[in-house]
């Protein structure tokens, strides 16, 4: 393996985050913090910590080069697909180019917190990371993500803590149909 890819680390705001209680390993590859990689926004447990406090707790891990697009001045902290009041997209996902429908169930009167990432968000986002994953000169890395990302890319399904090489050859650029 010559580069590791991490979505995110912690998502329960309650878990303990006191660095100095776990020793921090060593790794012997670059590990990197990949936003494209993340989980589509389901519930509102898919929201993340802000990117400092991830700094803090996982300082062996590139949580810099690639949260820097030209369309955002700033650093975000908060890196996930949000929206504001008025549930438009936000500078993180701008331009929708259709009316946001709920994907989500509802049948049984189902609500949630917070809204979905829309189709059009995700499949542009997996797009993205493909191409990311193109463009890399590694031979071998290790992604470390979600069933629906992993199901986009590949169209297999994977078990939970699952590990299964895949060649680059089998992926394709416009994805697989999440069903």
């Amino acid at each position: 393996m010559e580069l590791g890819v991490l979505p995110h680390l912690k998502r329960d705001p309650t878990a303990d985050t006191d660095p100095t209680k776990h020793k921090q390993p060593q790794p012997s590859v670059p590990i990197v913090a990949l936003p494209l990689a993340s989980e589509r926004v389901y519930l509102c447990s898919d929201v993340i910590s802000p990117l400092a406090d991830l700094q803090q707790l996982y300082p062996y891990i590139d949580f810099t080069s690639q949260f820097q697009r030209p369309e955002i001045q700033e650093e975000p902290q908060n890196w996930w697909l949000r929206f504001q009041n008025d549930y438009s997209r936000d500078t993180l996902y701008p331009n929708p180019r259709r009316n946001d429908v709920e994907w989500r169930p509802s049948e049984n009167g189902q609500r949630y917190v917070c809204p979905g990432e829309p189709d059009d968000c995700f499949q542009d986002r997996m797009t993205q990371l493909y191409e990311w994953l193109e463009a890399r000169n590694e031979r071998t890395i290790a992604l470390v993500c979600h069933w629906g990302v992993l199901q986009w890319l590949t169209g297999k399904d994977f078990k939970n803590c699952e590990v299964t090489a895949v060649d680059f050859s089998t992926l394709r650029r416009e994805g697989y149909s999440v069903t």
